[in-house]
């Protein structure tokens, strides 16, 4: 499998706007395993080969030539990025090569661990996404299809909002909520629980897109 099979790299010409980061950014995508089974998700049904891993040489390849191209940020996705082995040496790799923001989009099951959580941030992590759609047990549970989904993202969150607190996330830390025919009805209980209940300031909202399991 050659690396664009795995690698997912947006570059997008930045307008004048001083509220924008001036990085280049640069996404890799580690595969498509996932510990979540979101109904909606549109990686769903993923190949077998896509199930499979980036091999952690053709990563340092690949943040290699992106870093030397000029890019000063990445985000690592998935699938589930913390699941892939190398996920902590893959980010102290681009710290190491002078990145300066460094992202991961997660569903935040691992991140309920402290230590795991300290290691990304030791190895150079400076932003998480986290994926979360319901403000309840049953919501939540039903939508990622994990039971017991809803308890452990709320650990990680709380884990992550207090490391931001003390300036351990500095390019932020935020929620992406996917809106669907389960849960958009809800949109206004789920902003208060992520604002006032958790201490999120970062919400974004995206619409479900009809491909795989959502199709």
């Amino acid at each position: 499998m050659n690396s664009l099979d795995f690698k997912k790299s947006v570059l997008h010409p930045q307008p004048e706007n001083p509220l924008r980061d001036p990085r280049l950014n640069v996404e890799i995508n580690i595969g498509k395993a996932c510990n979540n089974r979101c109904v909606f998700c549109l990686d769903g049904m993923p190949k077998k080969e896509d199930r499979s891993y980036m091999d952690f040489e053709l990563m340092k390849s690949e943040l290699t030539s992106w870093y030397e191209a000029g890019r000063r940020s990445v985000g690592f996705l998935g699938g589930e990025p913390t699941t892939y082995p190398k996920i902590i040496q893959s980010v102290a790799f681009a710290k190491n090569l002078g990145f300066s923001r460094i992202a991961v989009a997660t569903n935040a099951i691992k991140f309920r661990r402290p230590r795991f959580a300290e290691k990304m941030i030791e190895a150079g992590l400076t932003r998480v996404t986290v994926s979360m759609h319901g403000h309840t047990a049953e919501l939540e549970d039903k939508l990622t299809r994990v039971p017991g989904n809803f308890k452990m993202k709320t650990e990680a969150l709380r884990i992550l909002v207090d490391h931001q607190k003390r300036g351990n996330l500095p390019d932020g830390l935020s929620v992406n909520i996917v809106l669907n025919g389960w849960n958009y009805d809800k949109l206004p209980n789920m902003l208060r629980f992520f604002f006032n209940k958790v201490g999120i300031n970062d919400l974004r909202v995206n619409f479900v897109r009809p491909e795989g399991y959502a199709e």
